[in-house]
């Protein structure tokens, strides 16, 4: 299928189907058009495909724009968890030390740290979901092919998150295991 554009009006067809490739049918509608009427101005010829890609820039930029935004506010988040997690665990210090000197091992260690993690986690997505459902009634009528509440997408995004938040959460834990009690008894 071919498109044709010409000018506003005009009592020409503005599209026409043709056997083959679309792209190999172009010099001989020109062709055939110039035989017809060589006044005529073709302002576009394009096939329907190109349209139809032409016709979703403005879609597929706007995709790609809320990507960018999503990897920006994944990347903020996973920062500031950080950041809290480095916090408790340099004020948990002492106690880390304590529990290293009587016999806790580094995985207890980590895990001590990493159960704060998975709460502050498990919070975050309780409080995010129902929000999630109220968002998405509201963008219901922006989405194509796909429903407000889409079952499979939040629990990747979900899952998602939180991998990416335990992950965050591991290197301050991680730290926190390695130090001797010693240090960390000395530490305040």
């Amino acid at each position: 299928m071919i498109c044709l554009r010409t000018l506003p009006g005009s009592r020409w067809l503005q599209e026409i189907a043709v056997r083959g490739a679309p792209e190999t049918a172009l010099a001989s509608v020109r062709t055939a058009v110039a035989r017809v009427d060589p006044a005529l101005p073709l302002l576009s010829l394009r096939t329907f495909d190109e349209q139809v890609a032409r016709s979703l820039t403005t879609e597929r930029m706007l995709a790609t724009l809320s990507g960018g935004f999503a990897c920006v506010a994944l990347l903020l988040s996973v920062v500031g968890l950080y950041g809290v997690m480095a916090f408790v665990v340099t004020s948990r210090t002492t106690e880390i030390g304590v529990r290293m000197a009587l016999g806790a091992t580094r995985s207890r260690a980590v895990w001590l740290v990493v159960a704060d993690a998975v709460a502050m986690i498990a919070l975050g997505t309780a409080l995010a979901l129902p929000c999630v459902w109220a968002v998405g009634r509201l963008v219901e009528a922006q989405l194509y092919g796909v429903t407000a509440i889409d079952p499979p997408t939040i629990a990747g995004a979900s899952l998602l998150l939180s991998l990416v938040a335990l992950a965050a959460a591991m290197l301050p834990a991680w730290r926190a295991a390695s130090i001797s009690p010693t240090e960390a008894l000395r530490f305040e």
